[in-house]
């Protein structure tokens, strides 16, 4: 699932779970989808399924919030 979303798709993702990050590019990019696995995981067991992680799976689809740029 994480290995077919582009960079800038895992940095959101990042984001959206409060993943302090860098940029993340090719030699970066494994560690970051593992800490999204693994927070994603976490997840699911403190909360069980929760209805925007069962969402994610059942359409593997991440629906993202465009961010305000600030000039």
């Amino acid at each position: 699932m994480l290995s077919s979303k582009s960079d800038q798709e895992i940095s959101w993702m990042l984001d959206d779970y409060g993943i302090k990050h860098g940029p993340v590019v090719g030699s970066t990019r494994s560690l970051y989808e593992k800490k999204l696995r693994d927070v994603m995981a976490k997840e699911r067991k403190v909360r069980g399924a929760s209805e925007r992680a069962v969402y994610r799976e059942q359409q593997n689809v991440y629906m993202y919030q465009r961010r305000p740029v600030s000039l």
